[in-house]
């Protein structure tokens, strides 16, 4: 008998706007007024590319350490050199994977 007496009253109470207007409310002092999800990737993704910017430049200073201390070893040379071919293509795959990312997400922002 409660239920047919509590449910018109939770239907008159229903506003579609109030979970809106409740974001709204919520927004203003949290300072997301313009949170978009292609552009926080898009930071996200620059973020990304700049660690590991530092990993390569941190890898290059490794291997040219190690160039140094093998002092003309020829199995430390080979092992160099199939490490500094490994490197450029990691450079070339962070590089080209940045590019593709960053026109893509610039298509989108563009269109919308």
């Amino acid at each position: 008998m409660l239920c047919l007496i509590l449910i018109p009253a939770t239907c008159l109470a229903y506003n579609p706007n109030a979970i809106k207007d409740g974001m709204e409310i919520i927004k203003g002092p949290s300072g997301l007024h313009d949170f978009n999800l292609i552009t926080f990737i898009s930071k996200l993704i620059n973020v990304a590319a700049g660690l590991m910017g530092i990993i390569v430049v941190v890898l290059i200073l490794i291997i040219g350490f190690r160039c140094m201390a093998s002092m003309g070893s020829e199995e430390a040379s080979v092992n160099l050199r199939k490490s500094f071919v490994d490197l450029i293509i990691g450079i070339i795959i962070i590089f080209s994977s940045y590019s593709i990312a960053h026109f893509i997400f610039s298509t989108v922002l563009s269109a919308s």
